[in-house]
């Protein structure tokens, strides 16, 4: 389709409609590269063999250079532990929700993560440097994707019969942090 957009903006003479196949052309183009961007966080890379630490550093490098948004992530305890595939899943999904709403809804400019194995747990902490909120004022709020993102993170925290537990005030930043047993892979 943009080959077809620049054939036909080479082809005719009318300025107006050239101007309008060059604004199309830009559209697919934007468009193109969210749809890239959605596939990737939707198919997240096979993190079935590679370990936590390598899986979850590379989505915050790409986190970083997407949204500008430092990233720091600290993992320990992982070594030579084969964690069950899904677990692994679990773990990448609430930290790309996590780092979803540090961009849409915090303001942040660094995220500190650290993922912890105090076997037989698992502790996941993701805090920003962002604006905050009340506790009150995240209940309250209208904004259906906090909601629904917050929600999600609950219910894999739940799958695992795991805790979660917030902390959140205005200027001070918001803070998430998660305890589940480890789950270790059958061979």
């Amino acid at each position: 389709s943009r080959m077809i957009c620049y054939d036909l903006r080479e082809s005719d003479s009318n300025s107006s409609y050239r101007k309008k196949l060059e604004e199309l052309t830009k559209i697919i183009m934007k468009t193109t590269g969210q749809i890239r961007e959605i596939t990737y966080d939707l198919m997240p890379p096979e993190i079935g063999n590679d370990d936590i630490e390598k899986v979850l550093s590379e989505y915050c490098e790409n986190f970083r250079k997407k949204t500008g948004i430092k990233t720091e992530l600290k993992v320990s305890g992982f070594k030579n532990i084969k964690m069950d595939k899904t677990q692994r899943l679990t773990i990448y999904r609430i930290l790309q929700e996590c780092l979803i709403n540090a961009r849409k809804h915090s303001a942040a400019h660094t995220v500190r993560i650290k993922l912890l194995l105090t076997y037989p747990f698992i502790i996941l902490r993701v805090s920003d440097d962002g604006r905050g909120t009340e506790l009150s004022e995240i209940e309250k709020s209208t904004d259906h994707h906090l909601h629904i993102g917050l929600k999600g993170i609950e219910e894999r925290v739940n799958m695992f019969d795991g805790e979660m537990s917030i902390k959140t005030m205005p200027e001070k930043g918001f803070s998430i942090s998660i305890k589940m047993a480890l789950q270790e892979a059958k061979n």
